[in-house]
């Protein structure tokens, strides 16, 4: 104790002061004479530096709270007091640390910050580089903030640019899946899950009536009321299925509405479906008089002729335009003499009736077979025939050629005989650009 200035004892404690009033007690405790207090060191660098081993816990503290078995216990207050009045944003904080090779970085900080209102505070959560940025806000109010200052929901994120939100796992297989769920105090509990049990799609899920309801599969398809895609044919999946959650006809599907009107609705059907060849809509006919559409207004087309499909006596080609017999079992020919009537292949259909041939095939190929066995004819409406050299006003008349085929001429109505008018096809309106005369289809 050479450098001891003086020696006392003091409420029990030994305490031993230097001559630069710096006081130890034992090798544990310093306090020095600039009022700093070293436990571990013997050269605080702050007014109480802890110091530990690694062995060691730097601090602990605990507070006896005696009989109080809940409730908030503080056992640890950290205070900033200012001069001033108190203005938002200010507050304490406890500030993060850390060292290595002599030398001492600033790192994350935790705040309390007062509200406008001194009695209220916000906790924020703020991590650093070259500068404090805050990461994460809890309100007065209990919201929760990322990227805002000033929570408005109990969840609230913002910032700039793309804004996400990521759950994820990172296990695999059976039990690997992500998912949100959403409930309520009394109604609504639905869950929104990715991962194996939706095979890589997302799904919304009833929770309380334990029903799926919507699913976008894997491959962006939209499935509503099922969990299952359907084949469109050789084009691949339907992108867009709606199913009715009762499987009854009449029971409603899908409507589109404007404001008070609904513009469009759809009921189940269990009626025949129509033909499998390629189209862009479908639609099945209701099972009690196979009716399909019940329309409010006009339907508008931008074909010229109502045509309906009628079976070819053989194998022959029948060009759009060109005039053909009717024989006396009502197939298509193109012999005149087996004609007992004539009529014109369609070359625009606003309509197609009769539309039954390979009505059950789905094979691409097989169907086009059947489809060569059948043709389109002009029952109504405005057609071009394979005629040239009329004028409007006269009509076509079928006749025979040398070898026997159909062809037509036009004649004046004034040359016509009964029967020639009875065999007519059409009434010439006009001259297409190519010459050919168009008619308005007369069916004998």
């Amino acid at each position: 104790m050479a450098n001891n200035r003086e020696i006392s004892q003091f409420a029990g404690l030994v305490t031993v002061a230097d001559s630069t009033n710096n006081v130890s007690l034992g090798n544990t405790f310093f306090l020095t004479g600039n009022a700093r207090l070293g436990v571990g060191t013997d050269n605080p660098s702050r007014i109480i530096d802890v110091r530990a081993s690694s062995s060691q816990n730097a601090a602990y503290i605990l507070k006896n709270t005696g009989s109080t078995a809940t409730g908030a216990n503080s056992a640890l207050s950290l205070s900033a007091q200012t001069s001033s009045a108190i203005s938002a944003g200010y507050g304490p904080a406890l500030a993060f640390e850390h060292g290595g090779a002599g030398v001492a970085y600033a790192g994350a900080l935790i705040s309390s910050l007062a509200n406008s209102d001194p009695n209220g505070a916000d906790l924020v959560l703020s991590s650093r580089y070259y500068g404090y940025v805050e990461g994460l806000r809890i309100g007065s109010n209990g919201n929760v903030g990322i990227g805002t200052i000033t929570p408005s929901e109990k969840t609230h994120i913002s910032g700039t640019g793309d804004i996400k939100l990521r759950v994820g796992t990172t296990s695999s297989g059976v039990n690997a899946n992500s998912a949100l769920n959403l409930t309520t105090a009394s109604e609504g509990n639905y869950t929104i899950q990715t991962g194996n049990a939706v095979s890589g799609g997302l799904r919304f899920y009833d929770t309380t009536a334990g029903a799926e309801r919507m699913r976008i599969g894997s491959g962006g398809e939209v499935l509503v009321g099922t969990d299952s895609t359907a084949s469109g044919g050789s084009g691949g999946n339907f992108a867009f299925i709606v199913q009715s959650f009762v499987n009854e006809e009449n029971r409603p599907i899908a409507a589109f509405r404007r404001a008070d009107y609904i513009s469009a609705q759809f009921f189940g059907s269990n009626g025949g479906d129509g033909n499998a060849a390629n189209c862009i809509m479908r639609i099945r006919g209701h099972s009690s008089g196979n009716r399909s559409i019940n329309a409010g207004g006009s339907v508008n087309a931008s074909g010229a002729d109502y045509a309906e499909y009628m079976t070819k006596a053989g194998e022959f080609v029948i060009a759009k335009g060109d005039v053909c017999g009717v024989t006396l079992d009502g197939k298509l020919t193109n012999i005149f003499a087996d004609a007992i009537s004539f009529v014109v292949k369609s070359t625009n259909p606003s309509y197609i009736g009769n539309d039954i041939w390979g009505i059950d095939i789905e094979n691409e190929e097989e169907r086009e077979a059947e489809r060569q066995k059948v043709d389109r004819i002009a029952f109504a409406g405005q057609v071009p025939v394979n005629v040239t050299g009329a004028t409007p006003g006269q009509y076509i008349v079928p006749i025979a050629t040398e070898d026997g085929s159909i062809a037509g001429i036009a004649k004046d109505e004034a040359d016509l005989t009964l029967a020639e008018y009875m065999r007519a096809v059409g009434k010439v309106i006009a001259i297409e650009d190519d010459g050919r005369a168009r008619i308005i289809v007369k069916v004998a």
